[in-house]
């Protein structure tokens, strides 16, 4: 007795059938096994797609660090890192804890001493409003009547109009703090409950102090009490030339630096202020382009040196790109770019803290190269141009600032556009290898198909046949 092998299949047509119901051979999985075998050459295909995307990964994460080495590099070669300042200053007015006169960088100033005198200390200008123009009444008192409750307000050169929830003295006070940024508005009770609204400039002295409400009839009402300061401008001398300002901070005392006088300032004190380049500034700067010089080095390394064996390339192990030799000749450049930056002023690598490692790194020791910026300032401007310059040129013509992602030119970023043409290629074989194997799947169903069905039918006639010829012999 033999025994047959049958199962239930669907067609890539969508029709169901019954593998080998007539044969007893297992059709479905013959068909899996045809195709399986026809479709290898998708699955080498997919193969290199996979490879490819992983190359590619690997060449835009260099050429995007090219892009930002080549900004950083450009920058270090017109010399803004040395440009970089540092300021003091020393006062016998000077406390444990405050200084008389503080000042900050805000550009490039020029290396020296300043003399600062504080001839007058800024005295915010303030003054009291009353709210009507009844001149008996001591007190804030709103005008009687409106309806509405626009505020006009005039400080520090400014006038705007806006609304009040109410006249209260707290409601207006309130106004003004949230829509006049050049006064503070503050209501203070007397001793007999009543509201006093008094409002003090931010700075300086303003005489142009203008409050105005609107009454009933909506007529313009101000009152101002004569009690109040006086504002007054601060004043100093900066080697001898008199400066004001409406504040205690003096903006642009010379190109690039600002001048503020502190809480143990006062009339008459007297300040040094020493301006000089900040050699530890500038190496930490360079130390940053170095820093980018050696994230580059590293990852061409990475991805070109085959890993050591059973490991196979990837993203992992490195060796994506290995034999690359135009990544090996942008490394090289690189690091040649950094030794003949020192061998350019006569210094080696030692003397400046810029070091190539004998396997080809580069490091920065900030230390030694704060040292050397202090001790030679022209040759380092001459150092930090050459290795800005020829990093930048290194950089430049690898890579592609900007959209690293769709580059156009640059060596580089031509491997990187012709990858992604590769890629695109594969993947369009692949695609149509997915209708070339979905055709050929329909041909073999419908081939096996109409085999067991021609099966069928013999297996039919066949034992009609067998019936018939025991029916004669019975006969």
């Amino acid at each position: 007795m033999t025994s047959s092998t049958s199962s239930l299949s669907t067609s890539t047509s969508g029709a169901a059938s019954i593998s080998g119901l007539a044969s007893g051979i297992d059709t479905a999985g013959l068909i899996k096994n045809f195709l399986a075998l026809e479709a290898v050459p998708q699955t080498v295909l997919k193969g290199k797609l996979s490879t490819g995307q992983a190359q590619l990964s690997a060449l835009q994460a260099i050429n995007a660090k090219l892009a930002s080495l080549t900004t950083s590099a450009a920058a270090l070669s017109t010399g803004t890192a040395l440009k970089t300042m540092a300021v003091a200053t020393t006062s016998s007015a000077d406390t444990a804890t405050a200084k008389a006169v503080t000042a900050t960088v805000t550009g490039t100033p020029t290396a020296g001493n300043l003399a600062i005198r504080v001839n007058a200390l800024a005295v915010a200008e303030s003054r009291e409003f009353t709210g009507t123009t009844d001149t008996s009444k001591t007190s804030w008192t709103p005008p009687s009547g409106a309806t509405s409750f626009p505020v006009t307000m005039t400080a520090a050169g400014v006038t705007k109009t806006f609304s009040a929830a109410s006249y209260s003295a707290a409601d207006v006070a309130a106004a003004i703090n949230a829509n006049h940024e050049g006064v503070t508005a503050a209501v203070i009770p007397d001793s007999n409950g009543a509201d006093h609204l008094v409002l003090t400039a931010k700075s300086g002295s303003y005489p142009d102090f203008a409050l105005t409400l609107t009454d009933s009839s909506n007529a313009s009402v101000a009152s101002e009490k004569e009690n109040g300061n006086a504002g007054a401008d601060a004043e100093i001398s900066v080697n001898g030339i008199t400066q004001k300002s409406k504040s205690n901070t003096f903006t642009g005392v010379v190109a690039g630096l600002d001048v503020t006088l502190g809480s143990s300032a006062a009339v008459n004190t007297t300040a040094t202020v020493t301006t000089t380049r900040d050699a530890a500034a500038t190496a930490t700067s360079v130390g940053g382009v170095v820093s980018q010089i050696a994230a580059v080095l590293d990852d061409i390394d990475f991805h070109t040196t085959a890993p050591a064996p059973p490991a196979k390339a990837s993203s992992v192990n490195g060796g994506l790109l290995a034999g690359n030799s135009v990544l090996r000749g942008i490394s090289d450049a690189l690091t040649r770019a950094v030794s003949d930056a020192a061998a350019a002023v006569g210094a080696t690598t030692a003397d400046t803290g810029i070091e190539v490692k004998t396997d080809g790194s580069v490091a920065v020791d900030t230390t030694k190269l704060t040292a050397f910026i202090s001790k030679n300032p022209a040759i380092s401007s001459t150092l930090l141009t050459q290795l800005g310059t020829a990093v930048n040129t290194v950089a430049s013509q690898a890579s592609l600032s900007g959209n690293e992602t769709s580059p156009t030119t640059g060596t580089v970023s031509r491997l990187v556009a012709a990858m992604q043409s590769s890629n695109t290629r594969l993947g369009s074989d692949i695609s149509a290898w997915d209708v070339r194997l979905a055709i050929r799947s329909k041909t073999l169903n419908a081939q096996f198909s109409a085999m067991e069905t021609a099966l069928s039918k013999l297996q039919s006639q066949s034992s009609a046949l067998t019936t018939a010829l025991k029916q004669l012999e019975t006969n």
